[in-house]
C-alpha cells in the first residue's frame, strides 16, 4: 500500500538518491545536490510543504513529485509540476501521485 507524506527536511536526502536514480537516463534534467536543495526551499518565502509529495510503501521512499503555486491571477492560482521521479517507473504510484498533486 502506498502512503503519500509532505515535505519534512528528514526527506532531502531520500528525495536526492532517488532523482538521481530516476533521471540517470535523462537527455534534459537532473537531481540536484542536498545542499542546493535545501538552500533554494529555506530561501524561497512562497516555499510550500504541501505541494512537494512523496510515496512510501512499507515505510521506504519510493518517488515523488515536486509542484508549486507560482501566483494567483483573480482569484485563479497558476500551478507549476515537475516530473514525478519514480526509479522503479512504477504506474501505479505515478498515478497517485499526479492524483495528489491535480487535487
Amino acid at each position: 500500500m502506498i502512503e503519500l507524506r509532505n515535505y519534512k527536511e528528514e526527506y532531502i536526502k531520500d528525495q536526492v538518491r532517488l532523482g538521481f536514480e530516476a533521471t540517470r537516463d535523462w537527455v534534459s534534467t537532473g537531481q540536484l545536490p542536498a545542499s542546493v536543495i535545501k538552500r533554494i526551499y529555506e530561501s524561497n518565502e512562497n516555499f510550500t510543504p504541501e505541494t512537494r509529495h512523496y510515496a512510501f510503501k512499507d515505510n521506504e521512499m519510493v518517488g515523488y513529485v515536486i509542484s508549486a503555486i507560482d501566483r494567483e491571477i483573480d482569484g485563479i492560482k497558476e500551478a507549476s509540476m515537475q516530473f514525478p521521479k519514480i526509479p522503479s517507473k512504477d504506474k501505479e504510484i505515478e498515478k497517485i501521485l499526479m492524483e495528489k498533486t491535480l487535487t
